[in-house]
C-alpha cells in the first residue's frame, strides 16, 4: 500500500450557505401573484365602500327622519341613486309601494305596507 496516508489528507472544506438574494424564478412569480392579489382585494375593498355610499348617508339622514314625507324623500333619493330616473322618480302612492316590492321583494316598505305595517 503506496497510497497516501492519512495524515496527508486535507479537511473537506464546505461550501458557503445559499443566500436569499437573487430570488429564484419562481419566488419572482410567487411575489407577483401575491402583490396582485393584495392590489386587487384592496381595489375591490374600495370600489365596494364607494358603491356603497348611499347606503351609509341614508342610514345617516335616516336619523333626523321626523315626518313621513321626509321619509319619502329619503326613500326617492336612494331609489334614485340605485335605479334610472325614469323608474323611480315620477312614482307615487300604490305605484311607489309596488315599486318597492318588485325592487326588494324579500322585504322592505311593500311588506312593510301589505302586512299592516309589520315587516
Amino acid at each position: 500500500m503506496n497510497g497516501p496516508s492519512l495524515s496527508e489528507l486535507r479537511d473537506i472544506v464546505e461550501p458557503a450557505a445559499p443566500g436569499l438574494w437573487p430570488l429564484a424564478p419562481g419566488m419572482w412569480l410567487l411575489l407577483a401573484v401575491v402583490l396582485s392579489l393584495i392590489l386587487f382585494l384592496a381595489w375591490s375593498m374600495v370600489e365596494q365602500r364607494r358603491r356603497n355610499a348611499y347606503r351609509r348617508a341614508g342610514v345617516l339622514l335616516l336619523e333626523e327622519v321626523g315626518t313621513t314625507y321626509e321619509l319619502s324623500v329619503l326613500l326617492k333619493r336612494g331609489a334614485l341613486a340605485v335605479f334610472s330616473r325614469g323608474e323611480g322618480a315620477s312614482l307615487h302612492g300604490a305605484e311607489w309601494v309596488e315599486f318597492f316590492g318588485r325592487a326588494r321583494p324579500r322585504g322592505g316598505l311593500g311588506a312593510l305596507v301589505a302586512g299592516g305595517g309589520t315587516a
